[in-house]
């Protein structure tokens, strides 16, 4: 049986992943499973605003990601690799991509880090693939047991092939003990030619902190699943993400603060900007369990549209079945303040520049929640040039 779509509305321009990818399959039981469940239909909730029609599966080749750990964090590596196949919290049936993932992958990218361990030094992943008419899929682990504490920058990047192209299908997963501690900064640099599509999932245990920060720069169409799993009283999430799509990119995101356990917050706070023809689309989502009682949640969404072009859609949501609780959620889109620009030129500052420092300041909070001074100034550099190349 095939994952055939008779319908002829799946998101995918071919209604099969292709049969000599088999050659490079690891998991044959999965590949089974990818091969006979369908793409996802437009119809799909999940997938109504994007699609991945510009993507010819059958000229892509199978490459294997280069995975690079700046740390010695990696010394644990055995330790997750041994009940890796037992232990996922994103399962095989969760889609044809999870499958194929499953399928396909080559190397697991882990970070262990024990009980009671503080990793003062940052620890620095680097994913990354030539993406040249080729499909990559790759898989990362974090997990911080009992009172662990550590600051990772998770990178995945490619050059842009303009010409080519390419897929990563990658997945994230998150395990945070009780009162462990991860500052994530995680930055999706793809090349402007790549399709990526990513199912990023976070448990966080009792009194366990997780601050993490999403950055969306990259890729020509990107679709991003990003969920917390609050399990335990205490337990504490702040999501912070920043996105910017330039002409001919689409990024949309799809976050999910699940409290599933009393007396637990989430914040979340995402910026987004779009450019030229770019198109970006945030859908949120607070879910509280009828046992969180006491819960403390809220979520934000800022945009900004730049170009008469552009398009940005978002999508805030709330189900609340508990009834002790405090949750709220608001989202505003809209274009420059006339006002600072015209003070801006009434100081002798040129309208582009202007129209920078006020996207720097934009985007400058989110920035630094991470607390990597270094990174956010690569940021904001990398946020200017996109700029400057939307207006030449």
């Amino acid at each position: 049986m095939k994952n055939i779509d008779n319908t002829k509305q799946t998101i995918m321009k071919n209604l099969a992943w292709p049969q000599h990818w088999q050659a490079s399959v690891k998991n044959k039981s999965a590949w089974e499973i990818a091969q006979s469940t369908t793409f996802p239909a437009r119809k799909n909730e999940d997938w109504k605003w994007i699609h991945f029609q510009h993507l010819d599966l059958e000229e892509l080749s199978v490459e294997k990601p280069v995975i690079t750990v700046l740390s010695s964090a990696n010394q644990y590596d055995k330790v997750i690799r041994a009940d890796r196949k037992n232990n996922l919290f994103i399962k095989l049936n969760t889609d044809t991509f999870s499958a194929l993932n499953a399928a396909l992958s080559e190397e697991l990218c882990c970070v262990y880090i024990p009980a009671d361990t503080q990793k003062t030094d940052l620890i620095h992943l680097k994913i990354n693939f030539d993406a040249c008419s080729s499909v990559a899929n790759t898989r990362a682990i974090i997990q911080l047991e009992k009172g662990a504490q550590a600051k990772l920058l998770l990178e995945l990047e490619t050059e842009t092939h303009s010409d080519l192209q390419a897929l990563l299908n990658f997945q994230l997963e998150i395990r945070l003990e009780e009162a462990a501690r991860l500052e994530l900064m995680e930055v999706q640099n793809l090349g402007e030619h790549v399709s990526y599509i990513s199912r990023e999932y976070a448990q966080v245990q009792s009194n366990a902190h997780l601050n993490w920060t999403y950055i969306g720069l990259g890729s020509r169409v990107a679709k991003s699943f990003i969920t917390v799993d609050l399990l335990g009283t205490g337990a504490e999430t702040l999501m912070n993400g920043a996105y910017f799509s330039g002409s001919g990119q689409m990024i949309d995101l799809d976050t999910q603060q699940n409290h599933l356990a009393p007396q637990a917050h989430s914040d979340l706070l995402y910026k987004g900007a779009a450019i030229g023809s770019g198109k970006a689309i945030w859908e949120g989502m607070i879910y509280v369990d009828p046992i969180a009682q006491q819960t403390d949640s809220y979520q934000s969404n800022r945009n900004l549209i730049l170009d008469d072009r552009a398009e940005i859609k978002t999508i805030p949501g709330l189900e609340i079945n508990a009834n002790d609780v405090s949750c709220s959620h608001g989202a505003t889109v809209g274009r420059l303040n006339d006002d600072e620009l015209f003070y801006s030129q009434s100081r002798g500052i040129p309208v582009r520049e202007a129209e920078k420092i006020i996207l720097e300041g934009f985007f400058e909070d989110v920035l630094r929640k991470s607390g990597n001074e270094e990174m956010t100034k690569k940021l904001i550099t990398q946020i200017f040039e996109k700029y400057d190349r939307n207006h030449q």
